[in-house]
């Protein structure tokens, strides 16, 4: 991940360089947006759109070839009854990603198709695995998971300026998170039974849907 970084920061300094001395032709894009998410149906309880904020930043060569670098956040800040039933309650994420995308059509809309690689180095679930004392119930008894792995993602971008500088669009992505293996634990005091640990598969599936702003400019002789 530190060399695929560095090798995309190299990348950026050469291109913002050649931008400088006018030898490319160039475009940048600085975005913020409002994000939808919804995690499918694999936690049924947390079956409904979700919501963070997303900020990227997005160089153009030659309005074809785009490289992208964004971070994406959700916290699904739910509030759950006194009472839950066992399993998910909580969910929350916070993502970055390096994508590469071409534009095919680019007229009154602008779109664009690629995909991308994210990490997703915050963010996690809660579930419930029992309560403190038996019925009547009282607090539930909570355990946590800590996501930590690289995935990717098809996207689609659809763009609108309605000034030369500044435009509103809409960012589509399914992120697929293949190697997702963080485990369930416990409060320090109760841990969840073993076999609800290995069982209890965390999500790696969401589809977001960023509704931004986005403001571009050109650098050096480019203007």
């Amino acid at each position: 991940m530190k060399l695929l970084l560095f090798m995309l920061t190299f990348s950026i300094y050469q291109i913002t360089n050649a931008q400088g001395n006018g030898s490319i032709k160039t475009e940048n894009q600085i975005e913020l947006g409002l994000n939808y998410v919804d995690f499918l149906s694999q936690h049924s309880k947390l079956n409904r759109p979700l919501s963070g904020y997303s900020i990227g930043y997005k160089i153009t060569i030659k309005n074809k070839h785009s490289i992208k670098l964004g971070i994406d956040y959700c916290n699904s800040a739910l509030k759950y009854p006194k009472y839950p039933d066992l399993g998910t309650i909580a969910l929350s994420f916070g993502c970055f990603s390096v994508g590469y995308s071409y534009t095919p059509y680019f007229k009154v809309l602008k779109i664009s198709l690629g995909g991308k690689l994210c990490y997703r180095y915050m963010g996690g679930e809660t579930a419930v695995f029992g309560y403190r004392s038996p019925p009547p119930l009282t607090e539930p008894v909570e355990a946590r998971l800590e996501y930590n792995s690289i995935g990717f993602s098809p996207n689609t971008e659809i763009e609108f300026f309605f000034t030369k500088h500044l435009g509103l669009g809409i960012n589509l992505n399914l992120n697929y998170y293949p190697f997702e293996n963080a485990k369930l634990k416990g409060d320090g005091t109760n841990q969840p039974d073993p076999f609800y640990v290995q069982t209890y598969k965390p999500n790696n599936l969401n589809f977001i849907a960023t509704f931004k702003l986005a403001y571009r400019f050109k650098l050096g002789k480019n203007n």
